[in-house]
């Protein structure tokens, strides 16, 4: 490449054509003090010496401080990053107005350190538009003082030409060879690459050897002199990258990450430690000042930085220009699929269309860029095939996104219709619908993709292999517990059907029996289990648990039986029922008629000792704890989980079934004494002597004899079903219920003549009180009727007077 060298003449005039040098800028923020080392119209600072001696307090240092930069595109948090490493008061960026902050060069020391800190005009901003020529000797100046130059950008603009600064990195390397190799050998620059907004979707290694390949294949392309062609970059420049998460919208993990870069350029003991010996520039703090300055004059006053050969500058503007054309009718092209993409649908033959436009909008780059310079438009013909691949390649990844989902969507559907279908061959049907969606996404895939052209569907197809894998696991973990519910749902049917019958036939051996079943039940399960899990190909640990939790929770089952048939009103009625099997039937079955010479108190004994027996049979479950294990499989279990009844509960019971079989006793020994009480023979015979006459009566009156029939047939009849008290007892309440309202009536009509006799002589008054407390009452409840009349309760017991 041929560059121009000016000639003093030439000098002189740029010289006379600068812009007059303003008053340098100084802002005190606090404890940090920065000053504009450049202004936007490329003067240097005149106070850095003094900032240095008074301010900063480095110029007795020696070589004891460090210079850090940083350079990326405008607006990207540049300032925002070095304020929160270093505790600097740079001006950032007001988010309602994106406008330019950083205008030049500004400088500022680090707090409580000796590092200097260069926050560097951004690059790419409207503001200047396409006048790059301060942005040249920006980057140039920053590569030439600074021991770390920190390059700022953003996750996606990793592989893009001009958003990585490559462009301006390239024109640095390629203009100023002169500058590095002088110093091969001897000094290095670390290139520190903080790429922002990071999120992990790429790994920062192969971002990172992205960056590297593009640098080195960057290096390896520019100008170099013969003695110098086989030099590399890593020569001149170690290359580092970092990362850090989305600042908005992972705030706290930026904090902490930001704190985690920030012992990079603090802790000397840190492995990452950037600032090393081999970085330094090895000027004395003195004499930094005098050296910025300098450096910045050479690199100010270099006019072969701005402007190239006339014909290659003509080269590379006409170039661009007819690129630009010829992408934005290229991008009208292709901007009638990005809706339809970007809605879930799959473009059809994709590959084939994105070709054709692409070879026509190459065709009409040859055809207009090809008469130019012959280096110039190859290199902008890579670059314009790359801006036309890239714009392509955020559809094909939408095609990706959309051909993962309907693969994944026809998996789950196929999947789920074969489990309706069939489930005894699950894995064998999952793996065949699983070739065949990912073979099918293969193909779509391969389809898609444009010629010569790098791109692969990794990512998307090991996410799709993953979704189906999980959705696989989901969906056999489903029907596994599925069919495992729906075996504890028929073993629960068969010990509901096989405990409260055990329990409701006590016989001899009933726990024996309870386990045997309980051990059948849970066998014939599990082995139906396993009968249809066959096709789920699980592994013997998978079959292992399920079989456990299938014994566990048939154990549970039949515990909660046990306690539902062994509730307090179920044990009473167990009770009852042997009481008085023993003690109100005989041997034959029918009831007993207890006669005067029954020993009822030896059938009252047996008949409880039996019952009794029951409660020590219901206590606890006997049976071994040794024997529980081999067939539940439950290794942890106490004597404390087999009790049924506590002694506090057994003991309840116990009080309320004595109480219930002594009244039966009491009733047992009534009916004896009512048996056996008779009328004795004098009375009989002095009643028929006396009533000789009226019998006579009654037996020739018909109306007498009927009367006497029909009280002797009810009589007999009430004495016969023992109803024959019971209506005594209810006449004789009826009687005194009549007599006692009757007694009320004339109690109410004294008073009420009382009252009328002493409304005219109040002398009385006391009398009649005293009559109404003297007057006999009843102990009755009274309650109202619907007429809200007062009655008195006829069950009530009369206070008998005279």
């Amino acid at each position: 490449m041929t560059t121009e060298t000016l000639n003093e003449n030439q000098v002189e005039k740029v010289e006379s054509t600068e812009t007059p040098m303003k008053k340098s800028v100084i802002v005190d923020n606090g404890n940090t003090q920065q000053i504009q080392l450049v202004d936007e119209n490329k003067q240097f600072t005149k106070i850095l010496s003094e900032s240095m001696k008074d301010v900063w307090k480095l110029e007795q240092n020696g070589f004891n401080y460090h210079i850090l930069s940083i350079f990326g595109s405008q607006s990207t948090g540049k300032s925002t990053l070095l304020n929160k490493l270093f505790n600097t008061k740079f001006q950032v960026m007001n988010e309602s107005s994106r406008q330019q902050t950083t205008k030049g060069i500004w400088i500022s020391q680090a707090e409580n350190s000796n590092l200097l800190i260069l926050d560097v005009e951004g690059t790419d901003g409207r503001e200047r538009g396409e006048e790059q020529d301060f942005e040249r000797k920006s980057a140039l100046f920053t590569l030439a003082i600074s021991e770390v130059l920190v390059i700022n950008i953003w996750e996606n603009m990793v592989g893009l030409y001009q958003g990585a600064n490559m462009g301006l990195l390239k024109t640095v390397f390629e203009v100023n060879m002169q500058l590095f190799l002088q110093q091969q050998g001897k000094i290095k620059t670390l290139l520190l690459f903080v790429i922002r907004d990071f999120t992990g979707r790429t790994p920062l290694s192969n971002l990172s050897e992205v960056l590297t390949n593009e640098l080195n294949k960057m290096w390896k392309d520019i100008a170099k002199p013969e003695e110098y062609n086989e030099s590399t970059l890593s020569d001149y420049f170690d290359l580092v990258f970092t990362s850090l998460p989305h600042k908005i919208y992972l705030p706290e993990q930026f904090e902490q990450e930001v704190i985690q870069l920030k012992e990079r350029f603090y802790n000397t003991e840190d492995p990452d430690y950037v600032f090393k010996s081999k970085y330094h520039r090895g000027i004395p703090a003195d004499g930094f000042s005098s050296y910025a300055e300098s450096i910045w004059d050479k690199v100010a006053y270099n006019h072969d930085l701005d402007i190239p050969t006339q014909q290659q500058l003509l080269a590379e503007y006409r170039c661009d220009e007819i690129a630009k054309a010829i992408v934005n009718e290229f991008q009208e092209d292709i901007n009638k699929y990005k809706e339809m993409l970007e809605n879930g649908e799959i473009m059809e033959d994709m590959g084939e269309k994105f070709n054709e436009v692409r070879e026509k909008a190459l065709g009409l780059y040859d055809s207009s860029a090809g008469r130019y310079r012959k280096e110039v438009y190859a290199r902008k013909r890579i670059d314009f095939l790359e801006k036309m691949n890239t714009y392509l390649h955020v559809y094909y990844l939408l095609q990706l996104r959309n051909l993962e989902k309907r693969a994944y969507g026809t998996f789950k559907n196929n999947i789920s219709e074969a489990v309706k279908d069939d489930s005894l061959f699950f894995v064998e049907s999952l793996e065949n619908h699983k070739s065949k969606c990912i073979e099918n996404f293969k193909k779509l895939a391969e389809e898609s993709k444009l010629k010569d052209t790098t791109w692969n569907y990794n990512d998307h197809l090991n996410q799709l292999i993953k979704e189906i894998d999980e959705y696989g696991k989901i969906t056999k973990d489903q029907q596994l517990n599925k069919i495992k519910k729906n075996i504890e749902k028929n073993t629960l049917t068969l010990l509901s059907g096989i405990v409260p019958t055990k329990l409701n036939n006590i016989r001899d051996h009933l726990w024996d029996e309870l386990s045997n079943d309980l051990n059948e039940t849970i066998i014939n399960s599990i082995e139906e289990y396993k009968t249809l899990i066959k096709g789920y190909d699980c592994s013997d640990e998978e079959l292992e648990n399920n079989i456990k939790a299938i014994r566990k929770s048939s154990w549970n089952m039949f515990i909660n039986l046990v306690a539902e048939e062994t509730t307090d009103n179920i044990i009473l009625v167990r009770l009852r029922e042997k009481f008085e099997e023993v003690f109100r039937y005989d041997k034959s079955g029918l009831p007993r008629i207890w006669k005067n010479n029954d020993d009822i108190d030896s059938f009252f004994k047996k008949a409880r000792d039996e019952a009794l027996a029951l409660i020590a049979l219901f206590t606890f479950i006997d049976i071994p704890e040794q024997k529980i294990r081999d067939i539940t499989g439950i290794k942890e279990l106490e004597k404390e989980d087999l009790i049924i009844i506590d002694d506090e509960r057994s003991k309840k019971l116990l009080n309320k079934f004595i109480r219930e079989i002594e009244l039966q006793y009491i009733d047992a020994k009534r009916s004896v004494v009512n048996s056996t009480s008779k009328v004795p023979a004098w009375f009989i015979a002095l009643t028929m002597v006396l009533g000789y006459n009226e019998f006579i009566t009654v037996i020739t009156n018909p109306i007498y004899l009927i009367v006497a029939v029909v009280s002797g047939v009810s009589f007999y009849a009430l004495y016969v079903t023992n109803l024959l008290k019971p209506v005594l007892r209810v006449i004789r309440v009826v009687i005194q219920d009549i007599w006692l309202q009757i007694n009320n009536y004339i109690q109410e009509a004294k008073v009420n003549n009382s009252k009328k006799q002493n409304s005219d002589d109040p002398s009385t008054s006391d009398s009649l009180s005293y009559l109404e407390d003297d007057i006999p009452l009843t102990k009755l409840h009274k309650r109202k009727n619907n007429g809200k009349q007062e009655m008195y309760d006829s069950n009530a017991t009369l206070v008998n007077f005279n």
